[in-house]
């Protein structure tokens, strides 16, 4: 992996946006987030995958947003850095499926071109709740503090459709769910190029390699979680990591 673009933030504040399309390794933090991110494109130096961070007007509100558009590479930055963009209008809502909705209707009028995968996930000091919702997108893997293993947070659906692909069907009511983190407690998220890193037989990585990867590691480290995962696809696949864009974000709460 090459070519990223080195940046350190120590801080995302209030009423604060940052995000993008572009390759970077970086950690940040905000009031009650620290975050180890890792995003790499498989051509050139911008790709499909996505990225987004916010902080409400309030500094009560941190917001994380994994897109993954249909293809990879350069040929497709333009429009992920479009659903980038469209992101900004949502950071003091703290309904994830709303802004899934908005999404979804905006990529519908673009066309199947702009297709995009995607994770909405926030944390709120004030109820000290996680929430999160998913558009056709991998759940979120969660260890909460003092525990060994990492568990989906999955949504069961009571709906006849739902959690689509973004720009599969306009006016889609995507849900929203949540659970009760504490200081300590750690998320995952990943996109589709994680997983689909193929070794010298063209066998996925899959979820099951990632598990174990990282219940092998004890600490609620996002920083170690992050560069194990991130080592161990490269490792996988020998180093050419030029199957798709890959994206892995660890968070722990503060």
């Amino acid at each position: 992996m090459e070519h990223f673009e080195n940046i350190m933030i120590e801080q995302i504040g209030c009423g604060k946006i940052w995000g993008g399309n572009r390759n970077v390794d970086v950690d940040l933090c905000t009031s009650s987030l620290e975050t180890s991110l890792c995003s790499f494109s498989c051509r050139g130096g911008k790709g499909g995958d996505i990225y987004y961070y916010s902080v409400c007007s309030t500094d009560r509100l941190s917001r994380i947003v994994l897109g993954d558009v249909v293809g990879h590479g350069d040929e497709v930055s333009h429009i992920s850095g479009w659903v980038y963009d469209s992101l900004k209008k949502y950071q003091n809502n703290l309904a994830g499926n709303e802004i899934l909705i908005g999404l979804n209707n905006a990529i519908c009028e673009r066309g199947l071109d702009a297709m995009t995968t995607a994770v909405v996930v926030a944390y709120f000091l004030g109820d000290k709740n996680f929430y999160f919702s998913y558009a056709g997108h991998h759940p979120a893997l969660i260890r909460r503090k003092g525990e060994s293993e990492w568990k989906p947070a999955d949504i069961q659906s009571s709906q006849k459709i739902a959690n689509l692909p973004l720009g599969i069907q306009k006016d889609i009511q995507y849900e929203q769910r949540h659970i009760q983190l504490q200081s300590g407690d750690c998320f995952f998220l990943y996109t589709d190029g994680v997983i689909e890193a193929q070794n010298a037989c063209e066998e996925l990585y899959g979820v099951n390699r990632l598990l174990c990867v990282l219940n092998e590691i004890s600490e609620n480290n996002p920083q170690r979680i992050k560069k194990a995962v991130m080592r161990d696809v490269g490792e996988y696949c020998n180093g050419k990591m030029n199957h798709d864009d890959v994206t892995a974000i660890a968070i722990k709460i503060h």
